[in-house]
């Protein structure tokens, strides 16, 4: 089974030497033309089935997530009833006054957190010091401004924007 890169390059080499032995004015058997086509041929299908394959991945990969969606899903719910369930048991035990109970193979203790909570209802009116300023890129507007901008080469100090390509399979 020959590897697509190999086809590839057989392909531009044998392309190549038909391309410049024509310029030359010499002549091109019609063997090297049909050893042509059958490269470009392999090659074609070589791709295609590669590209069915990534998209079966593709497709497995997606149930995957499906699954895994269903897995969390229930893996917050399991979370969020033990949760609840603590907490109903302590606001319980804290209105009977009882701060441990237990037996001889388990118990349960009401115990004081080691950290402070804090909960701010409006940060915006707190003295400066208190608060914390984020800075973020916005990255709409420099997009924006980059396709505006007459000269694109090096758009902006420290800004990288690129145009990449993909793959669309179908």
């Amino acid at each position: 089974m020959t590897a697509l890169y190999e086809l590839s390059g057989e392909l531009m080499e044998t392309l190549a030497d038909i391309q410049s032995r024509l310029e030359d004015g010499e002549e091109v058997a019609e063997s090297e033309i049909e050893q042509a086509l059958q490269l470009n041929q392999d090659f074609e299908n070589k791709a295609l089935n590669i590209a069915k394959f990534v998209k079966n991945l593709q497709s497995d990969a997606e149930q995957l997530a499906v699954e895994n969606k269903k897995r969390q899903a229930k893996q917050r719910a399991i979370e969020n009833l033990a949760d609840k369930l603590k907490g109903y048991l302590l606001d319980e035990m804290q209105a009977t006054g009882k701060t441990k109970i237990g037996d001889r193979v388990f118990s349960v203790k009401v115990q004081a957190n080691s950290v402070y909570s804090i909960a701010v209802e409006n940060p915006t009116a707190l003295p400066a010091e208190y608060q914390v300023i984020k800075v973020e890129a916005d990255k709409k507007a420099l997009l924006e401004a980059f396709k505006k901008a007459e000269c694109n080469e090096n758009f902006m100090h420290g800004v990288a924007i690129n145009k990449g390509s993909h793959l669309r399979l179908g």
